[in-house]
């Protein structure tokens, strides 16, 4: 399988999820957009990588066609743990910002 010059989806997802990361970091900072922000682009940002590595029917790029993608599998291994840290570090951040959101709608405690 050889990389093809022409923009493709995947340009596309990149655009998007660079474009969704910077965003909520210069907002963040900024104090514009809190844990509503991160829950709602972790899901969306897991979704996007959930269907085009397992949902998206023959052009999937699956772990199968991610070895397959490099002519050694020793690097294709690296690829795959980047994909699968990728969507755990995505699940643990919806599940702080939806931590963080339930908290803050809680009343206080009194002791």
């Amino acid at each position: 399988m050889a990389f093809q010059p022409e923009v493709n989806p995947f340009d596309l997802s990149v655009v998007v999820v660079y474009g969704v990361l910077l965003a909520g970091i210069v907002l963040t900072i900024r104090g514009r957009v809190l844990a509503g922000y991160w829950l709602a682009a972790s899901i969306v940002l897991a979704a996007l990588a959930l269907f085009i590595h397992f949902f998206h029917g023959a052009q999937s790029e699956t772990p199968h066609v991610i070895m397959r993608s490099y002519d050694d599998p020793a690097l294709g291994i690296p690829a795959l743990i980047v994909l699968f840290a990728l969507l755990a570090a995505l699940a643990c951040l919806a599940g702080y910002a939806l931590r963080v959101l339930l908290r803050r709608h809680q009343p206080p405690v009194r002791s």
